[in-house]
């Protein structure tokens, strides 16, 4: 799908991958984001210290599976859309800090704004 990256697991957890015969990544991982996939998941989780899903479990998740085709098609326009949400996300996170970062210097009086004029334009 999207930004692929590199990481490792820990003991008891797995990484789903497609088997892009069947299906598209981003449609697998979409399903099981959907509120359906999760009801899915959530129902074939268990427990005795902390909640989980056994694999055999996982294999029984119920998912429509349109023709490849179809999914073909579909996946070039949501792999656009999900790398579209990766990148505002992003954009968000370093918003976020750069107000966290100034926000309190601005309340303090250690960065002063009065000379700034009031018909500055603002630019993305």
């Amino acid at each position: 799908m999207v930004n692929y990256r590199r990481f490792c697991l820990s003991q008891r957890v797995f990484s789903i991958r497609a088997d892009r015969r069947i299906i598209q990544p981003v449609l697998l991982f979409l399903a099981l984001a959907s509120p359906l996939g999760q009801g899915e998941l959530i129902a074939r989780q268990s427990a005795t210290t902390v909640l989980g899903i056994r694999q055999a479990e996982l294999r029984k998740v119920r998912l429509i599976v349109p023709p490849l085709q179809t999914q073909t098609i579909a996946s070039r326009a949501l792999d656009a859309i999900c790398q579209q949400i990766d990148v505002l996300e992003s954009k968000n996170t370093n918003l976020r800090k750069t107000r966290d970062l100034l926000l309190p210097k601005l309340i303090s009086g250690e960065i002063d704004v009065e000379s700034l004029d009031s018909a500055t334009e603002w630019r993305n």
